[in-house]
């Protein structure tokens, strides 16, 4: 059992990597670094959320609360 706990949490560093990479090649595409920024927040949220609400439905996924 603790194998295959290590073994996945090793899968999911490495897909997590991945994707840093990968988004990593969409940075020059942007000019300023939060809007870059936003843009991975909003992929993250795609890939993690649990149903296909739309926008709230990443916003959820992501406990995102508004700027008091």
């Amino acid at each position: 059992m603790i194998f295959y706990q290590t073994l996945k949490r090793l899968t999911i560093a490495i897909m997590w990597k991945r994707i840093d990479k990968e988004l990593s090649e969409f940075k020059t595409c942007f000019t300023r670094q939060a809007t870059y920024e936003w843009f991975v927040i909003i992929v993250i949220g795609l890939i993690l959320r649990s149903d296909q609400l739309g926008l709230t439905s990443i916003i959820r996924e992501l406990s995102l609360a508004p700027k008091s």
